[in-house]
């Protein structure tokens, strides 16, 4: 590309994402660091782009340690991120997180990133689209599941009674263990 001109996002990712097909792919994983995501008190952060295919319900990643799960996907047609912070599996009062207001646009990839600061409250959790913070709106705990199966899953909400598998592309995932200010979040999103 020529200075000056857009970033062609569909040129540079083309090809180089991660693909899920919506039936059966999925990646999972125990890095230590996601592992220690059960301390509720741990700031951190989740930044990926991502291609979806359609707006079916898709989960895009899962971190869980035990009853404690965090989320960061798509629940109906909305952006979703936040966890259980409870102290057990049946501790739905303490569902924390936020959701965007407007509707996932399907075919066109995003730069989607999940920051959360350890507060323990829900406005602790902060999504961005494409370098934006999108107003907070509370998340709907029926989308955290106590009983997922593996520490870190991309691609599907891996639940032992049931599984929502992703139909799209990920690409440059990064889990980081700090909270990025909104100038981080900025530059990542104008700087691929």
């Amino acid at each position: 590309q020529k200075t000056g001109e857009p970033v062609d996002r569909l040129k540079i990712y083309s090809g180089k994402g991660l693909g899920f097909d919506g039936v059966s792919d999925f990646l999972s994983s125990n890095p230590t660091f996601a592992t220690s995501l059960s301390d509720n008190t741990l700031a951190y952060t989740v930044a990926c782009w991502v291609y979806l295919d359609s707006t079916a319900t898709a989960a895009i990643n899962i971190l869980s340690h035990l009853a404690f799960t965090k989320y960061l996907g798509v629940h109906g047609t909305k952006w979703q991120f936040g966890g259980y912070l409870g102290s057990s599996s049946s501790d739905y009062t303490n569902v924390k997180g936020c959701k965007s207001t407007d509707d996932v646009v399907p075919g066109v990839w995003h730069r989607v990133v999940g920051t959360y600061d350890g507060s323990e409250a829900s406005t602790g959790f902060k999504l961005y689209i494409n370098g934006e913070l999108l107003s907070h709106a509370a998340s709907e705990s029926s989308i955290f599941s106590a009983n997922v199966n593996s520490k870190l899953v991309l691609g599907r909400v891996h639940r032992s009674s049931s599984t929502a598998d992703f139909a799209g592309k990920l690409c440059d995932y990064q889990l980081w263990d700090t909270v990025w200010s909104l100038a981080d979040v900025t530059y990542d999103y104008l700087n691929p």
